[in-house]
C-alpha cells in the first residue's frame, strides 16, 4: 500500500534533485564561464578559475571542483547527530542526544520527516556533486586525445584527483564541525530551558488538590523503600522473620497494591538504615531508550501525523518540482525546433534538458543506496551508481567525438551526460563513506 510518505519522498527527491543540478550547472558556469570564450560569451566578465583542461592549462581545478565541493559541505552541514557522534565522540559528540538533522532543534517536528531528509541529502546533495564527470574530465587530460588541444597532461590529472579528494573531505569535515556546533548550541539552551524550576502554585486550593494527588505515589514510595530494608535486615530494632521475605506487601495508600518479593529491586533509602549497615548497590535497571532532552515533542510526532510544518515544507517541494518542469519544458520547446549552434550561441538548450532528465538518475542511485547495507565494509550501492554514471559518460563521450552529429543530437547527449550521470554519480556520499 503506498503510503503518504512514499509519495512525498518522491516529490522530495524529483524537487531537490532538479535544484541540484541547477545549482552545480550555473555554478560551474560561475567559476568556469570565462574559460571557454567562444561559448559562454555572457561569463566574460567573471575571471577563469575552473578550467576543463582542453583548451587551456589549469585543469586540476576541473569545471565541477565547486560544485562537488559545496555539496560536500552541504552533505556535513545536514548531517544527523549519530553521524558526529561516531565521527567526533571524543569532542563529546555523543553527550548532545540523538536527533535526524543535527542543526534544528529536538523538539522541531521536521526531525522526524523522513522525505525531507532524503530530499536534503539524496536529492540537493547528491545531484548537487558528481562523480562521473570529474573522472571523466582527468581521462580526457590524461589520455590527450580530442577534444583536448593541449595534448596529455598526467600530472594536472593527478593533481585534479586529490585537490578534488581534498577539498571535498575538507568541506565535508568543515561542514560537520559547524552542525555540531550548532546542534550542541541548541541542545544546551533546550536543557537550560527544561532544567528551570517551576514556580510555586499560588492559589491554596490548587496547592491542596496537588497534595492530595501526589500523596498515594508518596505512600508507595515510602513502603517500598521500607519493605527493601526490611527485607535486607537494615531497620533498626527490627528482627526479620524469614518467612515474611516472600510475603506481599500491601500498600497502605487506598487504591494501590504493591507486590514486592526479596528479588525485587526496590529503593533503598539510607536514612531509615542502620549507620553501621552498608546498603547494597541497587539493581541496575535495563536500558531505556528514551529520548533527549527537549525531544519528547518529536518523539510524539510521527511521519503517520505529520504537522503543519510538515505539510508547508512538502506543498513547497510539489510547487517548485512543478515550476522548474513546466519552466524547463516551456524553454526546451521552444528552443529546440530546427536548434542548429548559431541558434544556441549561449549553450543553454541542454540545460533544460538536463534539468528534465535529473530526477531519473537521482530515483536510480537512490534505490541502489538500499544495496549498501549488503556488505557492511563495502557501499555497493554508491560504487554500482558511480561505476555505472562514469562508464556512460565514456561511451557517451566516444560517440561525441567520433560520431558526426546534429547540434540537437549533440544537445542531447550533453544533457544525458550531464542530468542522468552527473545525478547518478555522487561525490558527497562517497566522501562520507570515504572518511
Amino acid at each position: 500500500m503506498i503510503t503518504r510518505d512514499d509519495i512525498f519522498t518522491v516529490v522530495h527527491l524529483l524537487a531537490w534533485a532538479e535544484i541540484g543540478t541547477v545549482a552545480r550547472i550555473y555554478i560551474g558556469k560561475l567559476f568556469g564561464g570565462s574559460c571557454n570564450p567562444g561559448y559562454d560569451g555572457r561569463w566574460q566578465w567573471i575571471p577563469c578559475v575552473t578550467s576543463p583542461g582542453l583548451v587551456r592549462l589549469g585543469g586540476a581545478f576541473f569545471q565541477d571542483l565547486p560544485a562537488n565541493v559545496i555539496g560536500s559541505f552541504a552533505m556535513g552541514l545536514f548531517s544527523s547527530s549519530a553521524t558526529l557522534a561516531a565521527a567526533y565522540s571524543h569532542n563529546g559528540a555523543g553527550k548532545a542526544g540523538t536527533v535526524a538533522l543535527a542543526i534544528l532543534p529536538a523538539s522541531s517536528s521536521l526531525q522526524k520527516h523522513v522525505p525531507l531528509h532524503l530530499g536534503l541529502r539524496t536529492g540537493f546533495c547528491g545531484c548537487f556533486t558528481t562523480f562521473a564527470s570529474w573522472m571523466l574530465q582527468m581521462v580526457e587530460m590524461m589520455v590527450g586525445g580530442k577534444p583536448s588541444m593541449l595534448g596529455p597532461e598526467w600530472v594536472a590529472a593527478l593533481w585534479g584527483l586529490y585537490t578534488n579528494v581534498a577539498m571535498s573531505l575538507t568541506a565535508l569535515v568543515s561542514g560537520q564541525y559547524i552542525a555540531l556546533m550548532l546542534h550542541c548550541r541548541v541542545y544546551k539552551n533546550e536543557s537550560a530551558e527544561e532544567d528551570k524550576p517551576q514556580q510555586p502554585a499560588t492559589n491554596p486550593d490548587s496547592a491542596a488538590l496537588t497534595h492530595d494527588t501526589t500523596a498515594p505515589q508518596l505512600s508507595i514510595e515510602i513502603t517500598a523503600a521500607h519493605t527493601h530494608c526490611v527485607q535486607r535486615g537494615h531497620v533498626v530494632g527490627t528482627q526479620i522473620n524469614p518467612s515474611d521475605q516472600q510475603q506481599p506487601v500491601q500498600s497502605t495508600a487506598p487504591g494501590h497494591n504493591l507486590n514486592m518479593s526479596s528479588s525485587s529491586s526496590a529503593i533503598p533509602d539510607p536514612l531509615i538504615a542502620s549507620p553501621h549497615d552498608t546498603l547494597p548497590a541497587p539493581a541496575s535497571p535495563p536500558p531505556v531508550s528514551s529520548p533527549p532532552p527537549g525531544n519528547a515533542k518529536a518523539v510524539s510526532q510521527t511521519s503517520s501525523h505529520p504537522t503543519a510544518l510538515c505539510w508547508a515544507v512538502d506543498l513547497v517541494a510539489l510547487i517548485v518540482y512543478i515550476f522548474l518542469t513546466a519552466i524547463s519544458i516551456t524553454y526546451a520547446a521552444i528552443d529546440g525546433g530546427n536548434l542548429t549552434r548559431e541558434q544556441d550561441e549561449q549553450g543553454i538548450w541542454y540545460i533544460w534538458i538536463s534539468i528534465l532528465l535529473a530526477p531519473a538518475g537521482c530515483i536510480i542511485r537512490w534505490r541502489l543506496s538500499f544495496l549498501n547495507g549488503k556488505m557492511g565494509w563495502f557501499p555497493l550501492g554508491t560504487f554500482l551508481a558511480n561505476t555505472s554514471a562514469s562508464l556512460l559518460d565514456f561511451i557517451i563521450q566516444v560517440l561525441l567525438v567520433r560520431l558526426s552529429l546534429t547540434y540537437l543530437q549533440i544537445a542531447v547527449l550533453q544533457a544525458i551526460q550531464v542530468g542522468v550521470n552527473g545525478s547518478l554519480s555522487t561525490v558527497s556520499t562517497w566522501v562520507v563513506e570515504v572518511s
